[in-house]
């Protein structure tokens, strides 16, 4: 089993996220950090600060010397897959091999309305997703690369240099509805699913889903975020006391 710390930049100070990352970095019990891709703060008044969920992560990284880090996950919607992938192979390189490459479709009605940005139907959205995790990761693999999809294209594209990590250890974000998975058996090394309220019959579904996919691809890994279940989700109010009390523990 894996652990993580959940720090989404919301309504929090700048200060407040180097220090949670910098005792995290000191308790070796988590593995990696994450941020989330939101520009709004989610849950209560929207209207209150938010930092951007790449731009923190790669200070954190820099701040930090063992911890690994991700944004959980970056929705496909707000930057071409291009983009994303000379985002991560940079990162990589800077933070030492220690980028976790979170990915999902993307869901925030407010947040696209605001800026303009076409969201589009579930079916759209999942075409998107499936041709940008294409881009995606043909341009971290490759070094020349040539698309052709509805959505995005490449033509003899380029993505130098590549980061350390090879593959770059991607992870999907997906949400259970019924037995319907946002996932895409031929691209991710690392499997997340994120349940927020499922039943237990639809969880174990999925789980036997998963299970297929490793069995498939020997280089795939499951991980299980529950968001139920999260060790440490930080909030400004209470921002040491777990983390203090863990490192006692150890």
């Amino acid at each position: 089993m894996r652990y993580a710390i959940s720090t989404s930049p919301q309504r929090c100070t700048w200060d407040w996220l180097i220090d949670v990352w910098r005792k995290a970095d000191e308790i070796e019990l988590f593995e990696s950090g994450w941020t989330f891709d939101h520009f709004y703060p989610l849950f209560g008044d929207s209207t209150e600060d938010c930092l951007e969920g790449w731009i923190s992560l790669t200070a954190l990284l820099q701040e930090t010397k063992r911890i690994r880090g991700g944004v959980l996950v970056t929705g496909m919607l707000y930057r071409h897959p291009a983009v994303l992938a000379n985002m991560a192979s940079t990162l990589d390189i800077t933070s030492n091999g220690r980028l976790e490459l979170g990915i999902g479709a993307g869901w925030n009605e407010e947040e696209c309305e605001a800026y303009g940005i076409e969201l589009g139907s579930m079916e759209e959205r999942f075409d998107r997703f499936e041709e940008g995790m294409e881009v995606v990761t043909q341009l971290l693999k490759q070094d020349r690369s040539t698309f052709k999809g509805n959505w995005y294209s490449l033509q003899d594209a380029m993505n130098n240099p590549k980061g350390p990590q090879n593959p770059l250890p991607i992870c999907i974000g997906a949400e259970v509805y019924g037995e319907q998975y946002l996932l895409l058996p031929s691209t991710p090394t690392i499997g997340i699913m994120e349940p927020k309220l499922c039943h237990l019959k639809t969880l174990k579904c999925a789980i036997t889903y998963f299970s297929k996919l490793v069995k498939k691809r020997e280089e795939t890994q499951m991980i299980f975020l529950y968001q139920q279940c999260y060790v440490m989700t930080a909030t400004h109010k209470q921002p040491f006391s777990r983390l203090e009390n863990m490192k006692k523990q150890e």
